[in-house]
C-alpha cells in the first residue's frame, strides 16, 4: 500500500511542478517591462482610457476590441527624449498566450481565421502573452529580445 501511495504522490507533485512551470514561462510581461526599463524607457501601468493610450489603441483596434482590452493590464513604454517619440510602445498583457490568440482570431463563414494573429507573430508583435503596439522599430527590437 505504501509504495502505491508514494507513486501517486510523486506523480501528483510532478504534474503540479509541470503546470506551475508552464504557467510561469508563458507570462512574459515582467521580462518585457525589464527590457524596456533597461533601455531607458519610462514604463508605467495604464488602462485603455488613458489620454495617451486610447488614441494609440484606436489606430489598430475597433471600439469593441478596445473595450475588451480594457480588462487587461496595459504598459505604456515611453523613451527618453522628444526625438524618440516614434518609439513609444503599448504592451497589452493578456492572461495567457491562448487568450491573446483568441483575441486576434476572427470567425468567417464558421471557420476560424488566424491570419491577424499569424501576421502579428511574424512581425514580432507577440511575445508570450503580450501584444505590442508601436510604430517604432527600436521598441519592436526590445520587445522581441525580452
Amino acid at each position: 500500500m505504501k509504495p502505491t501511495m508514494l507513486k501517486i504522490a510523486s506523480a501528483a507533485l510532478v504534474c503540479l511542478m509541470l503546470f506551475s512551470l508552464a504557467s510561469c514561462s508563458s507570462d512574459k510581461s515582467s521580462a518585457v517591462e525589464k527590457a524596456f526599463t533597461d533601455e531607458g524607457y519610462e514604463v508605467s501601468k495604464s488602462d485603455a482610457n488613458n489620454e495617451t493610450v486610447k488614441p494609440l489603441l484606436g489606430l489598430l483596434l475597433n471600439e469593441e476590441q478596445i473595450e475588451h482590452v480594457s480588462e487587461y493590464e496595459i504598459m505604456l513604454c515611453v523613451p527618453e527624449g522628444l526625438l524618440n517619440v516614434g518609439n513609444t510602445a503599448i504592451v497589452i498583457k493578456f492572461p495567457s498566450a491562448g487568450d491573446l490568440k483568441d483575441f486576434l482570431t476572427t470567425e468567417k463563414d464558421g471557420e476560424k481565421d488566424t491570419s491577424t494573429y499569424d501576421k502579428a507573430k511574424e512581425d514580432g508583435n507577440i511575445n508570450g502573452n503580450c501584444l505590442l503596439i508601436t510604430a517604432g522599430s527600436e521598441a519592436r527590437d526590445i520587445f522581441k529580445k525580452a
